[in-house]
C-alpha cells in the first residue's frame, strides 16, 4: 500500500515538473533575452569566479561561471518549448528546475535585481528558521544551526543562484517540518515521505551543488524534536535511515526519470550521455585525476580553516558519547551517522567533490551542526546528573 502511495506522488511530481518547464519555456522571450545578455556586463566586470572576501577566497567565491555561462544562457529559447525544456543546450542529464523561477523573474528583472531578491528571500528564510528552532527545539540548537550556516558563508549566496537554490529548498522544507505537529504519530510516520518529495525536489532544481544539505539539515532537525518530546515513541536510528533511504529513491528516481523523458522527447540517447558523466564524476580521468585524501582535505580546509578543528570535533563525539551512550545510545548514534554522511558523500562522488570543492565544503554544515547538537545535549545531560 506504501508503494502505491509512493508512486502515485512520485507521478504527480514528475508530471508537475514537466509541466512547469515546459510553461516556463512558453513565456515571450524579449525581455529575457535582454536581461540574459545585459548579465554578461557583470561577469566581465567580475569575473569567471569572484571572490567576495580576498582573506578566504575559496569558501566566499561566487561561481559566476554557473549562473552567467551555464544557467542564464539556458533561459533563451530556441525551437519548441517541450524540446528547450528537455535538451537544455546539451545539459540534457539535468532537470534545469531552476528555469521555473528563474525565467519569470528575468522577465521583469535584470540580474542585479534577481541578487537582491535571492538576498531578501535568503536574510528572511534564515530569520524565520531561527526562530522556529528557537521555539521548538531551544535557543542553544538555533545558535548552534546559525554558526553551522556562518561557516558556510551565507553572506555570499545572494550574489549566486548556484549556491542559493539548495539552500533555500532546505531552509523552507526545515520551516515545515518545525510548524507542523510531530507529535502526531500518523505524521511522523509520513516523515519518510516528506523527505522523499525533498530528495525529489533537490534533484529537479539543484545542480549537483551540495544536494545532501537538504537531507542532512532538516533531517538532524526531526532528530532533535523527536528526542524534546518524550511522547513521541519512536526508533531515532532506524527513523534515520528510512528517511535518509526515502531522499536518496526521490532523488535518484527523480534524476532517472529525466534521462527517460528526455530520451523519450529528444529521440537521443540520455541515458548512455548520464552514465558516462555520472562515471567521470565517480573516478575522474587522464585530465582530471583523483586524489580522494586531497579531495577530502580540501573540503574541510575550506569550511574549518584549520587542521585542529577535526580533533575538535572527534573530542566532542567521542565526551558525547561518553555521557549519552547509556541512556541514548540510538540518539548519539543517529547524530554521528548524520555528521559522516556528507564525507560518505564525498567518497561516492569524489571527482565532483575534488573539482568543485569551493562549493561541496558546504556540505559539511550537516557535519557541523550534528556534532554542536551532541555538545548542547552531553552538557544537558551532565546538568541532570
Amino acid at each position: 500500500m506504501q508503494i502505491i502511495k509512493y508512486a502515485k506522488i512520485f507521478f504527480v511530481l514528475i508530471a508537475s515538473y514537466v509541466i512547469l518547464m515546459w510553461v516556463a519555456f512558453s513565456l515571450p522571450s524579449g525581455m529575457i533575452d535582454k536581461h540574459s545578455s545585459d548579465a554578461f556586463e557583470i561577469f566581465k566586470r567580475e569575473g569567471v569566479y569572484y571572490a567576495v572576501n580576498k582573506d578566504y577566497p575559496e569558501a566566499t567565491q561566487v561561481d559566476n561561471f554557473t549562473d552567467m555561462l551555464v544557467m542564464i544562457p539556458l533561459m533563451k529559447r530556441e525551437g519548441s518549448a517541450i524540446g528547450k525544456a528537455m535538451d537544455m543546450n546539451g545539459y540534457s542529464r539535468y532537470w534545469h528546475g531552476y528555469t521555473t523561477f528563474l525565467r519569470p523573474l528575468l522577465t521583469v528583472f535584470n540580474y542585479q535585481q534577481i541578487r537582491i531578491i535571492y538576498n531578501i528571500v535568503v536574510l528572511s528564510l534564515i530569520c524565520t528558521c531561527f526562530y522556529f528552532i528557537a521555539q521548538r527545539i531551544g535557543f542553544l540548537f538555533a545558535l548552534s544551526f546559525s554558526l553551522s550556516l556562518a561557516m558556510i558563508h551565507v553572506e555570499v549566496f545572494g550574489m549566486s543562484m548556484q549556491y542559493s537554490n539548495v539552500f533555500i529548498i532546505t531552509m523552507i522544507s526545515s520551516i515545515f517540518l518545525l510548524r507542523n505537529d510531530l507529535t502526531s504519530e500518523q505524521y511522523l510516520k509520513n516523515s519518510t515521505i516528506y523527505f522523499f518529495v525533498i530528495g525529489s525536489i533537490t534533484n529537479f532544481i539543484d545542480l549537483l551543488t551540495y544536494p545532501v544539505f537538504s537531507l542532512g539539515m532538516p533531517l538532524c532537525l526531526l532528530i532533535l524534536i523527536i528526542n524534546k518530546n518524550s511522547e513521541i515513541k519512536s526508533n531515532i536510528l532506524y527513523k534515520v535511515i528510512g528517511c535518509s533511504l526515502a531522499w536518496a529513491i526521490g532523488y535518484s528516481m527523480t534524476w532517472a526519470s529525466k534521462w527517460l523523458i528526455a530520451s523519450l522527447i529528444l529521440h537521443r540517447n540520455v541515458f548512455s550521455e548520464a552514465l558516462n558523466q555520472a562515471a567521470f564524476r565517480v573516478e575522474g580521468n587522464a585530465e582530471y585525476p583523483l586524489n580522494r585524501y586531497e579531495m577530502i582535505y580540501n573540503n574541510f580546509h575550506t569550511m574549518f580553516m584549520y587542521d585542529w578543528f577535526i580533533y575538535l570535533l572527534c573530542i566532542i563525539a567521542l565526551i558525547s558519547g561518553i555521557l549519552l551512550i547509556k541512556e541514548k545510545p540510538l540518539l548519539w548514534l543517529s547524530l554521528i551517522c548524520l555528521s559522516i554522511m556528507p564525507y560518505v558523500w564525498y567518497m561516492a562522488l569524489a571527482n565532483h567533490s575534488q573539482i568543485h570543492f569551493f562549493f561541496t565544503f558546504r556540505s559539511q554544515a550537516v557535519t557541523l551542526f550534528s556534532v554542536m547538537s551532541l555538545g548542547i545535549l552531553s552538557y544537558m545531560q551532565w546538568k541532570k546528573r
